[in-house]
């Protein structure tokens, strides 16, 4: 909470500017609580919620392109947050991952006040959102994706997996190789392998993970017990000794 203010700041994030117009109407009934900003899409919430730090987020769970989930997925410390959704499934979904509260659309005055009352917990004692944040990120980020939120430069943007050509650990961290570039991303190998279509990547080695319709060929040592893979773009990626025999079943040797 703002160190100038008592009210909680809140930030709503929905792709129907109707919803949050509605949102914001309500919200501001609240005499403790202001809306400092809105977000029509996960890649303007992920800049919106850097921007702002918001004590306590509305975030609608199914967005075109980068959804709610992907919205946390890419955020190190989401804050407090209130998924909001007009479909049951994800509703369902929102409580096994333990979030603060979840609003089934349309929602009313009565449930939206309960859920920003029932945050406010989470604001006073950080630590038991912290302990909440982790168990829904766990959730998150064992669902697999097609597009990922990356940092490029001073922007956001959403990187499709098929552009994905290899992967290489950097740190904790990783550096996502394409066609024309590689670009930085601030999450380990482990949970990239777990984001990531397993039909379609493979880890190769401890150090790298491939996409398997990027593979020119496999290269073995003259004695046959190491292996490379050349990738499209000639890069030579090594191949462990553990993974030998996954990464020709892959391939059908």
């Amino acid at each position: 909470m703002s160190s100038k203010s008592d009210k909680i700041r809140v930030l709503i994030v929905d792709d129907e500017k109707l919803v949050r117009d509605y949102l914001r109407r309500v919200i501001l009934e609240k005499s403790d609580v202001d809306v400092v900003g809105e977000a029509g899409d996960g890649i303007e919430a992920i800049s919106k919620v850097q921007e702002l730090s918001p004590d306590i987020m509305l975030l609608d769970i199914q967005m075109p392109e980068l959804d709610g989930f992907g919205v946390l997925d890419f955020l190190d410390a989401p804050p407090p947050t209130i998924f909001v959704t007009a479909y049951d499934e994800y509703a369902i979904q929102a409580f096994e991952v333990n979030a603060v509260d979840y609003l089934l659309k349309p929602v009313t005055k009565k449930r939206l006040f309960d859920a920003i009352d029932k945050a406010k917990i989470y604001i006073q004692r950080k630590e038991l959102w912290e302990s909440k944040a982790t168990r829904i990120l766990n959730h998150v980020r064992s669902q697999e994706v097609s597009k990922i939120a990356i940092n490029s430069k001073d922007e956001v943007k959403l990187l499709s997996v098929e552009e994905i050509f290899w992967i290489e650990a950097d740190g904790d961290y990783a550096s996502i190789h394409t066609a024309n570039n590689y670009l930085f991303y601030k999450k380990n190998l482990k949970i990239l392998e777990s984001r990531l279509p397993s039909d379609l990547f493979l880890r190769v080695h401890r150090s790298y993970i491939v996409n398997l319709r990027e593979i020119k060929e496999l290269i073995s040592s003259a004695a046959g017990s190491r292996y490379r893979l050349k990738m499209v773009d000639d890069t030579e990626i090594p191949v462990s000794r553990r993974k030998a025999r996954k990464v020709k079943n892959k391939l059908k040797i």
